[in-house]
């Protein structure tokens, strides 16, 4: 099912607004964090409360901006190594994004987890990455207990530091997450609902919808992850290519620069008379070390920049692809199970998702709601003429049955009244929960419709039978009896010449001409059945036919009180009639005595 939102999200360029707005406001206050902290010489870094705050407010998307650009922007303006630390600034947005997601920073424990794992982050990872580019030797607990410990010698200088930095950075964490999580909550719900920048292309889903749609399997490989492969190849070669050639121009500029040192050096020497030969170029190993340390830098670098740039490919295949397409999908799925109701809804649903990616997807999706219309109109004029044909087939069955009637002196009524006698007992049947497992709603309807064929093996019966004064001879009566054989061999006729799915309701009807005059005992006719070896239709229509034509008058009888009949359906159950189907003819006596007009 596809739930849409009800209010639209502002237009793209009020988005975008947004988006700058919160990117710029998030990156002043990791460098303002910083600053402050730089100023007061305070053992903390608070370089991340920005990024908390915007991936809390706005998601990934302008979170990992704002990691990426205050690591940039540092490596301008303060420290020229700080771009490579990039890395670590954008995985604290995305996890600050899935933690707040998650309702993480609901629970004081999961606050606490999540404070630890930035502090892996931030520490250890920050730590290993200093201690590559600076030496594992160069870096000092900032702790003095630690540095009690290292100068014991219990410890390496590298792994005080490295408890030192995990620990300064869980308190740093706990802080940056407690001021954005403050600023989060001043911040009014509307605004932070303005804030949450989603750039749909459609009418917007709801969080449910969009989680059903990424847990949906795919046959082999999701759209999603297709584009992450594409854009890790693509990152990654070019990084690659980008690391290695300049590493080796690094590495090149190293050796001419020892060179070029040691040459000017004899030139001075040759001039000044100075000893200068003790001067030379790095040693291999010291070549080595420089550029292992250059590279690493790039890596890091490098690795920030696929993050940033797969989480922004991610995100906006997301809203340009992946869920457009996953919602024509999802909404024209519904189009297989044929029920038309749905069709008209799924139709409309189709019609309001009004995806708007401005390329192919739209054209697909401009295409797919043209076919649907179509589809649907054909369906409602199928339908229609379904209509039609049952209606002209219902007129031509009343007709027939009302000739057949007429013959033997008896009014339309009778089959209009079987018909709806039928109906009441079925209705009261499953309102009891009797042979409930029988009475689905397509034999109520075809019992219904077929009802008034019951007696059509009448049209073969001589009018001087049908209209007799007086009792039947027992070889008149011999021949009144085979009007059941007689209907059910017409209506025989009639299905053989239709395919057998389109027989439909005349199979009832063939069980009701030949079987509504057995009888529960066996003692009835043509085939003394007995119990329910006797079609539950045939059984329906023996209460229905007897009361009625008890209430009725006849050419050879006078018409009974509607009590005195009821007292003869009574008194009939369990020997003429199945006492399940009486009982609830008996149950459903005011609905009865609306069609008896009583």
């Amino acid at each position: 099912m596809v739930n849409i939102v009800d209010d639209r999200k502002d237009n793209s360029g009020t988005r975008g607004v947004y988006l700058a707005l919160m990117v710029f406001g998030g990156i002043m206050m990791n460098i303002c964090g910083s600053k402050f902290v730089g100023h007061f010489e305070i053992p903390l870094y608070l370089d991340s409360v920005g990024t908390m705050t915007v991936s809390m407010l706005g998601g990934f998307l302008p979170g990992i901006f704002v990691g990426f650009f205050s690591s940039f922007l540092n490596s301008i303006f303060t420290d020229s190594v700080a771009i490579s630390y990039s890395m670590i600034n954008v995985l604290i947005a995305i996890l600050t994004t899935v933690f707040y997601e998650k309702k993480w920073f609901k629970d004081f424990y999961k606050i606490i987890l999540a404070v630890l794992i930035y502090g892996f982050v931030g520490g250890v990872l920050g730590a290993i990455l200093t201690g590559i580019i600076y030496g594992f030797g160069s870096e000092t607990a900032s702790l003095n207990f630690l540095k009690i410990i290292y100068e014991s010698g219990k410890m390496s200088a590298f792994q005080a530091a490295l408890i030192a930095d995990y620990i300064v950075d869980v308190a740093d964490k706990m802080i940056s997450v407690l001021i954005a999580l403050l600023i989060t909550f001043i911040i009014p719900a509307r605004v932070r609902d303005r804030l949450n920048v989603k750039y749909w292309h459609q009418a917007p889903l709801t969080r449910e919808t969009v989680q059903t749609m990424r847990n949906a399997k795919s046959r082999r490989i999701s759209l999603r992850l297709k584009v992450v492969i594409l854009l890790t190849l693509a990152t990654g070669l070019v990084a690659f290519c980008a690391i290695f050639i300049s590493t080796l121009l690094f590495r090149d500029a190293i050796i001419q620069t020892g060179k070029n040192t040691v040459h000017i050096a004899q030139e001075i020497g040759s001039y000044s008379g100075v000893d200068l030969s003790g001067i030379s170029p790095y040693s291999e190993e010291e070549t080595g070390r420089e550029v292992f340390k250059f590279a690493t830098r790039q890596i890091s670098l490098f690795i920030g920049l696929y993050i940033f740039i797969l989480g922004v490919g991610i995100y906006m295949a997301e809203y340009h692809l992946i869920l457009p397409i996953n919602t024509m999908a999802l909404t024209s799925s519904r189009f297989s199970d044929g029920d038309e109701e749905k069709l008209e809804k799924s139709a409309k649903m189709f019609d309001e998702i009004k995806i708007r990616t401005g390329d192919e997807i739209e054209n697909m999706y401009g295409a797919f709601l043209k076919m649907i219309e179509a589809h649907v109109a054909s369906v409602q004029a199928l339908k229609s003429r379904n209509e039609t044909i049952t209606a002209l087939q219902n007129s031509i069955i009343y007709a027939l049955a009302d000739l057949v009637e007429s013959r033997d002196q008896s009014t339309g009524e009778h089959v209009k009244n079987t018909a709806e006698y039928t109906k009441i007992i079925m209705n009261e049947m499953i309102k009891e929960g009797i042979y409930t497992d029988l009475l689905t709603p397509q034999f109520v309807s075809d019992v219904y419709h077929s009802a008034p064929l019951h007696d059509v093996g009448k049209i073969s019966i001589s009018d001087n039978f049908l209209n007799k004064p007086g009792k039947l001879t027992p070889e008149e009566f011999t021949v009144m009896k085979t009007h059941s054989k007689e209907g059910a061999m017409i209506i025989d006729k009639v299905m053989s010449n239709l395919p057998e799915q389109d027989a439909g309701y005349l199979k009832e009807a063939k069980n009701l001409a030949m079987y509504h005059h057995e009888r529960w005992d066996g003692t009835g006719y043509p085939m003394g059945l007995k119990g329910e070896e006797i079609p539950l239709s045939a059984r329906i229509m023996a209460v229905a036919d007897v009361f009625d034509a008890l209430i009725s008058e006849r050419s050879y009888k006078k018409a009974f009180p509607f009590d005195e009949a009821i007292k003869i359906i009574k008194e009939s159950s369990g020997t003429h009639f199945d006492p399940k189907v009486a009982q609830a003819f008996l149950n459903a006596l005011e609905e009865v005595k609306k069609i008896a007009d009583v």
